[in-house]
């Protein structure tokens, strides 16, 4: 409900379903965070699986998908958060 008032699109509200099902499947342990990407393909329409290369637009599920990119990546916050500024500024 509350992503169909802040994300009126299809593509807006499926960004925010998997940005959500991202917490779950952390919080209860699902599955490596390798197949992050995979997980989301069975519930959500999208590319959730392939790995975001370039700038990140305006769009959520641009972000969203840059987002999963970077946590599949790296195995620790600290290069996750470097991995994110290296991109920011290429």
């Amino acid at each position: 409900m509350q992503a169909s008032i802040t994300h009126n699109t299809l593509d807006g509200i499926h960004a925010a379903v998997a940005a959500s099902l991202m917490t779950h499947y952390f919080i209860y342990r699902l599955g490596p965070r390798q197949v992050l990407g995979s997980f989301l393909e069975q519930y959500v329409p999208g590319k959730w699986s392939r790995p975001w290369l370039g700038e990140v637009g305006a769009k959520g599920w641009m972000s969203v998908r840059a987002a999963i990119t970077a946590i599949t990546h790296n195995d620790h916050m600290s290069s996750l958060l470097k991995d994110c500024i290296r991109s920011a500024t290429i």
